[in-house]
């Protein structure tokens, strides 16, 4: 059994893998080339951060960790589960990012964001 290790893949981030799991903390822009360049290929629980934004930078940039983990990972394929952990508003905001990327905006919403009608 190997032991417990902690990674930094980028600022603002650390990856906790153990034998039952590998969990990522925190995700800025650049944390899914930190993954990456550290040999991290998918990872199956993610930490929502609390805060959003810091001095002015991004410190949830949940699109490329989301899709990696459902395309590169294949976990969409291997109909995986992704454990996200944060406050019940959180996960639905990581959510309904997901689903307005992959899916595109309901006509509620578009009308609501005051779109061209075109």
């Amino acid at each position: 059994m190997s032991m417990p290790s902690v990674i930094k893949p980028a600022p603002g981030s650390r990856v906790y893998k153990d034998a039952s799991g590998i969990i990522l903390f925190g995700q800025p822009p650049e944390v899914l080339k930190g993954l990456l360049l550290k040999g991290i290929g998918s990872f199956d629980t993610m930490v929502l951060t609390d805060t959003r934004e810091k001095d002015g930078s991004l410190t949830n940039s949940l699109e490329f960790p989301l899709y990696s983990f459902l395309f590169f990972s294949s976990g969409l394929e291997a109909d995986a589960r992704l454990n996200l952990v944060g406050d019940a508003v959180a996960i639905s905001q990581a959510l309904r990012l997901l689903r307005i990327t992959l899916l595109g905006p309901t006509r509620k919403e578009l009308e609501s964001w005051e779109t061209d009608k075109d």
